[in-house]
């Protein structure tokens, strides 16, 4: 509690909304605190403020294969999103005979084992855990955020024109299943909703979402929650974009 108390108080005196003469602390708050942000009210503050590509650069030497549930994540989001593809119509590598104007979407990319974006920390699951909890604008869903687990981690290059090209970092994102309906009666949490927590259950579903690094809003917290009239484990989880007001979505499954 103390320390998520000090990093929000750092957060707030870095902002334009408090006195110059209690800025001034600043300094010696954080000697006394921790400087990882991951998740608190600082590092959402950038999360919410203008949306910044991951400075990351592309190493050819390092690209690699994608695997398949990826490259054809890639080339479904990259068909679907008018923001990315810009009018450019992409096939897959292996498609044979183009169209005409259609450019290939190249298979390869070089994998990530984390990448920092607007001040938090994003890794796959497999190195860690709690910053592969995600909050993330998903093209199934309007409005809303889903709420999934990153597997992996790549930069991409894709052509964009007659001799030129964009470099772009995206997660394969596998999103939580939401509880059956017969067990959405035994959500304790569902009745108080200022508190934003909700039960979800630790499936996930396949195939995974390739999402450009700027649609992964935040992070949110997990715990496991047990409950024997609910069939399937589950978790509680809170969402941690506390200066947002975009809901999340407590039941995006995509049977």
């Amino acid at each position: 509690m103390t320390y998520c108390m000090g990093s929000n108080l750092r957060g707030l005196l870095s902002s334009d909304k408090v006195p110059s003469a209690l800025a001034a602390l600043l300094p010696f708050i954080k000697s006394a605190i921790d400087l990882d942000t991951c998740g608190l009210l600082m590092s959402d503050l950038a999360v919410f403020g203008a949306q910044v590509e991951p400075a990351v650069v592309f190493n050819e030497k390092q690209q690699m294969l994608l695997s398949t549930d990826a490259y054809t994540a890639l080339l479904a989001h990259m068909t679907s999103d008018s923001d990315l593809h810009n009018g450019i119509s992409f096939a897959a590598h292996n498609s044979g005979l183009l169209h005409h104007k259609q450019r290939i979407l190249s298979p390869f990319a070089q994998i990530l084992p984390s990448v920092a974006s607007r001040g938090i920390h994003f890794t796959p699951f497999s190195r860690h855990a709690g910053n592969s909890q995600v909050l993330y604008r998903s093209s199934h869903i309007q409005g809303r955020l889903a709420m999934g687990r990153i597997v992996d981690i790549f930069v991409h290059r894709r052509i964009t024109g007659a001799n030129t090209h964009r470099d772009q970092v995206f997660t394969l994102v596998k999103q939580f299943r939401s509880l059956a309906p017969e067990d959405k009666k035994h959500d304790v949490f569902h009745q108080f909703k200022h508190l934003r927590i909700s039960i979800v259950r630790t499936a996930t579903i396949d195939p995974p979402e390739a999402i450009p690094m700027q649609d992964i809003v935040a992070h949110f917290a997990a715990c496991p929650f047990k409950d024997d009239n609910i069939s399937t484990p589950c978790m509680a989880v809170v969402p941690l974009d506390r200066v947002s007001d975009h809901p999340f979505h407590e039941s995006a499954v995509l049977e």
